[in-house]
């Protein structure tokens, strides 16, 4: 079997664990993340039976890949949340995410499937960087939940606590 395929396993379960107890009031979406980001869905969506059933078949479909390109993925999650100053907060708040759960099987790569560029500077300090100016005013709680033994436990932690989250780590 493949060596990722455990680990992503263990992801994609504590995915769906986490979007099951939401309860219907709120709204959520899922990106998914290697090389590119895809979205399950353009904005958010009410957790619905009919839409938790629906992100679970996309989530099931999701394979493994060895790239971790966070730095996109956060960008895109921030730029559908409340930290993004060209999100309407009046009337649109609702319409915006407040809340960021990013689960990672490993530490960040850049956009080449490297954690390092060509003179050896790693990935995950850029990543921490631009989140501080993305979200900056802290509108926006990150959680960390770091799978298996290839994580960058410093990085998710640091990730986490500057902007209101937890960290948490998963087998």
């Amino acid at each position: 079997s493949h060596p990722d395929r455990p680990k992503v396993e263990d992801a994609k379960k504590e995915l769906l664990r986490s979007i099951r107890s939401l309860d219907a009031g709120s709204a959520f979406t899922v990106y998914a993340f290697h090389d590119t980001v895809s979205k399950w869905k353009p904005g958010l969506a009410k957790a619905t039976a009919a839409a938790k059933d629906e992100v679970r078949k996309w989530v099931e479909a999701l394979g493994a890949a060895s790239w971790t390109n966070t730095y996109a993925a956060l960008e895109e999650a921030i730029r559908a949340s409340a930290a993004d100053p060209r999100n309407n907060m009046g009337e649109d708040y609702g319409l915006f995410a407040d809340t960021i759960f990013l689960l990672t099987d490993g530490s960040p790569t850049n956009s080449t499937g490297q954690a390092a560029d060509a003179k050896g500077n790693p990935e995950w300090p850029k990543v921490l960087e631009a989140v501080r100016g993305w979200n900056k005013d802290k509108r926006v709680a990150i959680h960390c939940i770091g799978i298996g033994p290839e994580i960058n436990a410093y990085f998710l932690s640091s990730l986490a606590s500057e902007n209101g989250g937890t960290f948490v780590k998963v087998k």
